[in-house]
């Protein structure tokens, strides 16, 4: 049963979905309603050179507008959703050693890019190496994973413009299981290229670090 504390729920990422929609729409649509408005009320005869500037401002920046947004907003409530959870796993008893600096990442399982509820992370937690192990506690899902059982660590190519860090692990007698990690420390998605850095894998047995 579907805890009904969640913080990174179906409906939280719809809502933050429909948020980014909105924001980015505007912002594409605003140049050329604003240059329409301005030709209505000072070229309304349509000449001179003032309807040609109009139009190439509107078509600069629409574009940039966009990316603009696009770049702030995708990310949109990552300093609230973070601190929200950190209390909450602190109520629930999940506390990392204060010799580890966990990081705040969206997670997805598989190897392959999904959206979950428009949103390209299905869970979002807290990530460290803890030892000889990535240890996560996150919104819906915990888990620890011993180093020995990791195969490989490697960057993918961005999805959305985030760029999302592949790990692929084995079970015992198992294989080709994975998941990919995102960093959600960042406020904007320039900010989430910056932090994706694929943590490097020592010689088997060595710490993972801190």
């Amino acid at each position: 049963m579907e805890r009904t504390d969640r913080i990174f729920g179906a409906g939280v990422r719809r809502r933050y979905n429909v948020l980014l929609a909105i924001v980015t729409f505007g912002t594409a649509v605003a140049p050329f309603a604003v240059g329409l408005i301005a030709l209505y009320v000072f070229w309304p005869e349509g000449t001179g050179p003032g309807p040609a500037i109009i139009a190439i401002a509107a078509l600069v920046l629409a574009p940039l507008g966009t990316w603009l947004a696009h770049n702030r907003f995708a990310l949109a409530g990552n300093l609230s959703l973070r601190r929200r959870l950190w209390e909450r796993l602190g109520r629930d008893g999940h506390a990392f050693s204060d010799q580890v600096r966990p990081v705040f990442v969206g997670f997805s399982p598989g190897d392959a890019p999904l959206v979950w509820d428009g949103d390209t992370d299905r869970d979002v937690g807290f990530l460290a190496a803890w030892g000889d192990s990535l240890v996560y506690y996150g919104d819906d899902f915990a888990w620890y994973l011993p180093r020995d059982r990791i195969d490989v660590i490697e960057p993918l190519h961005p999805v959305a413009g985030v760029g999302r860090v592949l790990i692929r692990w084995h079970a015992p007698r198992e294989s080709n299981r994975a998941f990919t990690l995102v960093s959600r420390e960042a406020a904007d998605l320039r900010g989430a290229r910056r932090a994706a850095r694929p943590p490097t894998c020592a010689a088997p047995g060595a710490p993972l670090g801190s």
